[in-house]
């Protein structure tokens, strides 16, 4: 049994301290006092339903929301780790203390249980550590388990790509789009807004603000969500922001300081945003007044072309239908994909996990595979129309300009110097 990652973590102690059953929002609550970047609620959620799955949480429906209570103990955590980790064996142990001893009995300490140091026999093995345990012992062997097991995890982060020629830093993608006004495109990243040339080259023409939620509304005019750059004294979270200069000046429309839009669609002379704060659908026709729609845990959302009250939202059950506009969803439906765009009404592409591109041309009903994006974990999808698709992965943007049989690399993801 592996421990349990960071945010697992910090849920669980705030549900075991809570003692009782809790909501995704009193959770997350707790778990946003002391940041100083407010949480997601569909993070939250999304985690807590992981837990759930994994029985670690129970949960009891009340209205429209679930209450989740601990199934086992903190002590039970504790002591099944500490079994696991110490019947790993000999050679096990002697990676582990010789390794990360510092980190784990500065862990021990903090919480109040004193730890032996490792000591070398006669033949220079490394003895397992021992622990003193005091009456919070129960506690300490939380983190010490969850120390062990996190410095064990093998996982590699994928191997950037070599700078572009311009030398610009592009660490993660948010959002992609054409600007009508001169057929450029614009990809929306972790530093900022840059504009791709034909020839490959590219610049950046805003800041270095994180731009999330993003999405072309017309020409020249791109709306957008996420964080500022380090500095600005902006909110933390910029609500609905809006440029009429294809990215180059950005201007708080409403919500700032209270929402981070993950995903926008502009559709039918309407804004449709996936409020990732509250983890809710809002609509707003001016982009000042919101309609709050129905809560659910999304990543994506897309609005058909031929029916304003049409909505689907990527979730980890599937794809989500709404037929009214938002206010409700559908349970979901396979495929799981991670991002979708509705170019035509018979037209709706999806990307899923693995990266590969699936087609309907009936409103998500069917899907048939497309082909397959390289470069790994998929960042964003835009379809531009029947043909052409711009999707980003790990790996940088490629663009496909037959229907998803062949991509070409518009732009490479680069390391970030932040």
């Amino acid at each position: 049994m592996r421990g349990f990652g960071e945010l697992e973590q910090a849920i669980m102690d705030v549900v075991w301290a809570g003692g009782g059953l809790l909501t995704v929002r009193e959770v997350l609550e707790q778990l946003n006092r002391d940041r100083p970047r407010a949480l997601a609620y569909n993070t939250v959620q999304t985690v807590m339903e992981i837990l759930h799955r994994k029985s670690w949480l129970s949960r009891a429906k009340d209205g429209r929301a679930f209450r989740y209570r601990a199934t086992k103990s903190r002590e039970e955590y504790a002591a099944s780790l500490i079994d696991q980790v110490w019947a790993t064996g000999a050679d096990r142990t002697t990676t582990l203390v010789s390794g990360h001893f510092a980190t784990v009995q500065a862990a021990a300490r903090s919480v109040g249980v004193g730890m032996a140091p490792a000591t070398k026999d006669a033949e220079g093995k490394v003895s397992a550590m021992t622990t003193r345990f005091r009456p919070a012992a129960a506690a300490t062997a939380v983190l010490l388990a969850a120390a062990l097991t996190a410095c064990s995890d093998d996982s590699e982060t994928p191997k950037a790509q070599e700078a572009s020629a311009s030398g610009i830093a592009v660490s993660h993608i948010h959002g992609l789009g054409i600007d009508p006004a001169d057929g450029r495109l614009h990809v929306a990243t972790h530093e900022g807004v840059i504009a791709v040339e034909d020839d490959g080259s590219a610049r950046r023409v805003s800041d270095t603000a994180d731009y999330m939620g993003f999405t072309v509304a017309g020409p020249n005019t791109f709306l957008g969500s996420g964080h500022p750059a380090e500095g600005s004294g902006d909110h933390a979270n910029r609500g609905l922001i809006k440029s009429t200069d294809s990215g180059r000046t950005w201007k708080t429309l409403s919500l700032g300081g209270e929402v981070d839009f993950h995903a926008l669609d502009y559709a039918h002379n309407t804004i449709y945003g996936y409020d990732s704060t509250h983890g809710m659908l809002r609509v707003s026709k001016d982009g000042k007044t919101w309609d709050e729609r129905a809560e659910l845990a999304a990543l994506d959302i897309a609005v058909s072309p031929n029916d304003p009250d049409t909505v689907l939202a990527t979730t980890q059950n599937g794809i989500a239908t709404s037929t009214d506009g938002g206010e409700t969803f559908d349970d979901g439906a396979e495929p799981v994909l991670a991002f979708v765009s509705w170019t035509k009404p018979n037209t709706l592409y999806g990307i899923d996990p693995a990266g590969g591109l699936q087609r309907s041309a009936d409103g998500g009903t069917t899907w048939k595979k497309a082909g397959t994006v390289p470069g790994g974990q998929p960042q964003a999808l835009t379809a531009v129309d029947a043909d052409r698709i711009l999707a980003a992965t790990q790996d940088g943007v490629y663009e496909s300009r037959d229907g998803g049989k062949t991509f070409t690399q518009r732009l490479p993801t680069t390391p970030a110097d932040h």
